[in-house]
C-alpha cells in the first residue's frame, strides 16, 4: 500500500477515484447499450448507401464488404443489366410479332396441297415446305413466349408463392434453361456445319474458317424425300433461334435478379410496347 494508482488507472478504492477513459463503442457502456449503437450505426450506413461495417472502436474503420466495394460500380452494372434487358426484349418482341404471321404461311401451303390434290397434280413441296415453316414459327416465337410467360406450366404451388420466392425459383430454373440451350446450340451448330459438308469434331472452327476463307463447304446434305431440298437453311434457323433463346433467357435472369435486389424492371418504352 504505498499509495500510488496503480498503471492504467483503473482500480477505484481508497487509492483515488478511477481513470476515466473517452467511451467509445462497448466502453463505459452496458453490453446491451453498446450493441443498440452498433446496430444503429450499421443501420445508418446501409440507408446511406455505405455497405461498410462500424469504428472498431480504435479509431480504424471495418473492412468493407464485398458489395461495398462495388458501391461505384453497382449503378453501372444494374444500368447495363436494364439496358440490356430493353435491347433484348425489344429485338425478340419484333421478331416474335413477325414469327406469328408464319402461321398464316402455314395455312397457306396447307390449302394449297389440299387444292393441289384434288384439282391439279399433287405438289411435291407442300408437305416438308409446311413442316419447315412450322420449325422456324416456333423456334423463332420462342424467344418471344419465353418473354411473355406463355409457355405451359403447372403452378399447383407456384401460383402461391410470394414474388420474392417465385424470383427465387424462376432464378434457379433459367441457370438450369441457359445450360439446356447451350447444349441445343452446339447440336444446332454441328449438324449445320454437318450439313454443309463438315464432318469433323469442331464445327465452330470450321465457321471460322469459312468466313476467313481457310474453309470450304463439301457435299451438302439433301432431305432424303422425293422433293430432296437442303437442309441447312432450316438449321440456320434453328441456331437463329436458340440463340435468341438464350439472349432471352439471360435477360429474364437479371430481371430476377433485379427483383429481388428490390429494383423495379422498366417496361418496354411505348413504341416498342405498341
Amino acid at each position: 500500500m504505498n499509495g500510488r494508482r496503480p498503471e492504467g488507472g483503473t482500480e477505484s478504492g481508497l487509492h483515488g477515484p478511477p481513470h476515466r477513459s473517452r467511451p467509445g463503442i462497448g466502453q463505459g457502456q452496458p453490453r446491451g447499450v453498446a450493441d443498440c449503437r452498433r446496430v444503429k450505426e450499421i443501420v445508418d450506413r446501409v440507408a446511406q448507401g455505405r455497405n461498410a461495417q462500424p469504428d472498431d472502436g480504435d479509431g480504424n474503420e471495418g473492412r468493407r464488404t464485398g458489395a461495398a466495394t462495388a458501391t461505384h460500380g453497382g449503378p453501372r452494372v444494374i444500368a447495363a443489366m436494364r439496358r440490356y434487358i430493353l435491347w433484348v426484349d425489344a429485338l425478340n418482341r419484333r421478331i416474335g410479332r413477325i414469327a406469328m404471321y408464319g402461321l398464316f404461311l402455314l395455312m397457306g401451303i396447307l390449302l394449297w396441297s389440299i387444292v393441289s390434290k384434288a384439282a391439279f397434280t399433287p405438289s411435291l413441296w407442300t408437305l416438308e415446305l409446311a413442316q419447315f415453316v412450322m420449325v422456324g414459327y416456333y423456334i423463332l416465337g420462342g424467344p418471344y413466349s419465353i418473354q411473355m410467360g406463355s409457355h405451359v406450366r403447372m403452378d399447383l404451388l407456384y401460383g402461391e408463392w410470394s414474388p420474392a420466392r417465385k424470383a427465387w425459383f424462376d432464378l434457379f430454373t433459367v441457370c438450369l434453361l441457359i445450360f439446356y440451350l447451350l447444349v441445343l446450340l452446339y447440336g444446332a451448330v454441328a449438324s449445320t456445319a454437318y450439313s454443309l459438308g463438315y464432318f469433323g469434331s469442331e464445327p465452330f472452327g470450321f465457321f471460322a474458317g469459312l468466313v476467313t476463307g481457310s474453309a470450304e463447304t463439301g457435299f451438302m446434305e439433301r432431305s432424303s424425300s422425293a422433293w430432296r431440298p437442303y437442309l441447312w437453311p432450316i438449321k440456320a434457323v434453328m441456331i437463329a433461334g436458340f440463340l435468341l433463346m438464350l439472349l432471352q433467357c439471360v435477360s429474364e435472369l437479371f430481371k430476377d435478379v433485379l427483383l429481388l435486389r428490390g429494383h423495379v424492371v422498366d417496361p418496354l418504352p411505348p413504341e416498342e410496347a405498341a
